[in-house]
């Protein structure tokens, strides 16, 4: 099976080791430590929180540069014991968005040899909302008013199915990104208080 991951830290040298997310959507399973990856690279950026909202902030802030690690589960050791599919993410309700983007579960540690390792740029894409529930609640003061909330289903569903992803494959990257990953920009990094991580995994 050949999985994809995709990543914001540039430096990132492949070694995964499953962990819960700081930040799950709602709905989200809080307790199995996991690596998620999709068949494709469109999947996996259109499985980001927020949706495409989340998306456009994250190419203006990295200008479009993402490390992409193609995972061929054969080759990298992980047995189907190991996987969880969509559908047992769906039924048991780990993930409420699986089946939009085919998410799938790595439940073991395993390494993506550099070979695998791909640096992309992103170009140009559409997206499209496929989201189920668009009607949510909101209060303003005593009174409680129905609204439809794109933005709402978009965080609660991530109903955001990117189409046409164009991107260019690098060998590498130009200076001023070079640049910016020596002072630490492009790496993982938390605040003093231990909240969210400046910079997120895609999927």
């Amino acid at each position: 099976m050949i999985l994809y991951h995709v990543s914001q830290d540039l430096t990132f040298d492949g070694y995964f080791q499953p962990r819960i997310p700081k930040e799950p959507m709602t709905g989200e399973n809080d307790t199995i430590f996991r690596i998620s990856a999709a068949p494709t690279i469109s999947q996996c950026f259109g499985a980001i929180p927020r949706g495409g909202v989340m998306f456009h902030h994250m190419c203006h802030r990295c200008d479009g540069y993402f490390k992409v690690f193609r995972i061929d589960t054969e080759k990298v050791g992980i047995s189907e014991e190991n996987i969880v599919r969509p559908h047992t993410l769906k039924e048991k309700e780990l993930v409420p968005d699986a089946w939009f983007h085919e998410e799938h579960w790595i439940t073991t540690p395993f390494s993506v040899s550099e070979e695998d390792h791909l640096l992309i740029q992103v170009q140009n894409w559409k997206e499209e909302l496929q989201a189920k529930h668009i009607q949510t609640n909101k209060y303003v003061g005593e009174k409680e008013v129905k609204e439809q909330n794109l933005w709402s289903s978009v965080m609660h569903e991530k109903g955001f199915v990117m189409l046409d992803l164009k991107y260019d494959v690098l060998a590498d990257y130009p200076s001023h990104i070079k640049e910016k990953i020596a002072k630490g920009y492009f790496q993982y990094q938390e605040r003093p208080d231990g909240g969210y991580r400046i910079l997120l995994d895609v999927i």
